[in-house]
């Protein structure tokens, strides 16, 4: 895949183009946060897992050490982005917006599940997380109404863990998001 990045091809524009040759409704999903190789972006070039750094840390993480839950542990748990700071949520709607803006796409899939931090816990009241966490879905719904192509309406998709007590730490509130236009939830162990 790297190297088909690096010769130029798109690979978004590849899947929607074989989901539409095998009449499939072509969705992307998004982890919301992400622990993959963030232990690694500290690192100095030479040392043991700078490698795997370039391909998988945005250059907006690494500008930001400062929004990571525990900055300078080696925890991937801790080295995702804390979504109560408004630049977090802003950066990956853009990513988003990109996406929508860009792609002919059926839908969205916004995993929350992924990694299972979003906020310093000790910092954040369930009413502040859920009204985070409840708003981004709004606008992201707002977003795919305003950006469909040929009128037709797109998808959105929520990936949250089916246990209900994970939700709190999370900010999920699934009565809230499906007010907010979620068309589906994808509940999962």
């Amino acid at each position: 895949y790297t190297q088909a990045v690096v010769d130029g091809t798109d690979l978004i524009q590849a899947f929607l183009d074989r989901c539409r040759m095998r009449g499939q409704a072509p969705f992307i999903s998004i982890r919301m946060n992400d622990a993959h190789h963030k232990e690694n972006v500290d690192k100095k070039k030479g040392e043991k897992g700078v490698g795997s750094v370039s391909m998988s840390i945005n250059k907006f993480y690494y500008d930001h050490p400062q929004y990571r839950l525990v900055p300078g542990s080696l925890s991937g748990k801790d080295l995702v982005l804390n979504w109560a700071e408004p630049e977090v949520r802003a950066q990956k709607f853009a990513l988003l917006q990109e996406l929508c803006e860009n792609y002919d796409i059926a839908g969205l899939e916004l995993d929350f599940l992924r990694t299972y931090s979003f906020f310093r816990v000790e910092e954040t009241a369930h009413e502040q997380r859920c009204g985070i966490m409840t708003a981004f879905v709004k606008d992201v719904r707002s977003l795919l109404d305003r950006t469909p192509r040929e009128g037709r309406r797109r998808w959105l998709c929520v990936r949250v863990p089916c246990y209900l007590e994970a939700h709190d730490i999370l900010g999920i509130d699934l009565p809230a998001m499906a007010t907010a236009v979620v068309d589906m939830v994808n509940a999962v162990p």
